[in-house]
């Protein structure tokens, strides 16, 4: 099913509770009263967001607070009738992205200047690392598409030899990519005329970018790609900081 997002608000009360009492049974006691959802919807940085189906009928909401450049999630509630169909997944990715986005982007910065200025012999990573890495990353990956950060500080700091280090990337952003885009494509956030034509148009782009990154690998030594990998990753980092700060502000 393909839901369509949309904010709410006080009047929506009755939609909410009707999804409330369907999604959360009563004997644990986890469903919020109506009066608990009136009275924190007028508080300062609380959002209603409701997921409806093709019909209009609200068929999901998550409930979210942000203070300062922190966000909680309250409540997220999928009626019975209308679970299993991503409707819970397209109502997480719309959460909020600021803080998480931020702390991103200071990471990759940092880890890449790091490199830059005082790094003249990394330590090795830990192969046990590879787990709590790849869940990282992968939770990047879907909120934001941006997880590849994370997966290059890892590797460069366990594959010395630059080919090595450049297939082993390639696999994982390829495998990364084509699980999200089927997850995607089942939830329906890809099935977009305007995104695809986007996706089309930035196609030459991407061809560009594989030519002049082949041509750099092979013109540059290990420790020049490394150097190239930190300067790609500060500057990665930059964007991804002036993006959150945006999005907290927005």
């Amino acid at each position: 099913m393909i839901a369509q997002l949309v904010q709410g608000s006080a009047d929506d009360l009755d939609a909410v509770m009707q999804v409330m009492t369907a999604a959360f049974p009563d004997r644990f006691g986890e469903a919020w009263t109506r009066s608990q959802c009136a009275g924190i919807l007028p508080l300062s940085g609380v959002q209603l967001i409701l997921a409806r189906d093709p019909g209009r009928k609200v068929c999901g909401f998550s409930l979210l607070r942000t203070v300062a450049d922190e966000a909680e999630l309250l409540l997220l509630a999928v009626s019975r009738a209308a679970q299993r169909q991503g409707i819970g997944a397209t109502l997480l990715l719309n959460l909020p992205p600021g803080p998480a986005l931020l702390a991103l982007g200071l990471f990759a910065a940092s880890y890449g200047a790091y490199v830059l200025i005082g790094a003249r012999r990394l330590r090795t990573a830990p192969p046990w690392l590879a787990w709590p890495i790849g869940i990282v990353g992968g939770i990047f990956s879907s909120l934001f598409g941006t997880g590849g950060p994370v997966y290059i500080v890892y590797l460069s700091a366990r594959i010395p030899d630059k080919s090595s280090l450049r297939a082993t990337s390639a696999i994982i952003v390829a495998v990364s990519v084509w699980i999200r885009v089927g997850l995607f494509i089942a939830t329906g956030l890809l099935l977009n005329s305007p995104l695809l034509a986007l996706v089309a148009a930035l196609l030459p782009v991407m061809v560009l970018g594989l030519w002049l990154g082949n041509r750099l690998h092979h013109a540059l030594s290990g420790s020049g790609v490394l150097r190239l990998i930190a300067a790609l990753l500060v500057g990665n980092g930059i964007a991804l900081i002036i993006r959150a700060i945006g999005l907290i502000r927005a």
